[in-house]
């Protein structure tokens, strides 16, 4: 996201809800390096304490607000 208030739009439930999934937020920001063929864009790190976690916390309904709402039909 390039525009500052929507991402604290997002921002706002976003913290909430990984910590309600049992998410910890390692590191964000938006001081990136890319490196080969990666793209320099802000990057989140949460830690889970199993992959079966991570995925029911993508899927809570906690999270809900947070998830992109597409403007484009899908092709």
């Amino acid at each position: 996201m390039s525009d500052p208030e929507k991402l604290a739009a997002y921002d706002k439930p976003a913290g909430p809800a990984v910590k309600a999934g049992g998410g910890r937020v390692l590191s964000r920001g938006s001081r990136v390096v890319a490196y080969d063929a990666g793209i320099a864009e802000r990057t989140v790190l949460i830690e889970f304490d199993g992959f079966g976690q991570a995925v029911a916390a993508r899927e809570r309904a906690a999270r809900a607000p947070c998830r992109p709402r597409r403007t484009t039909p899908r092709t």
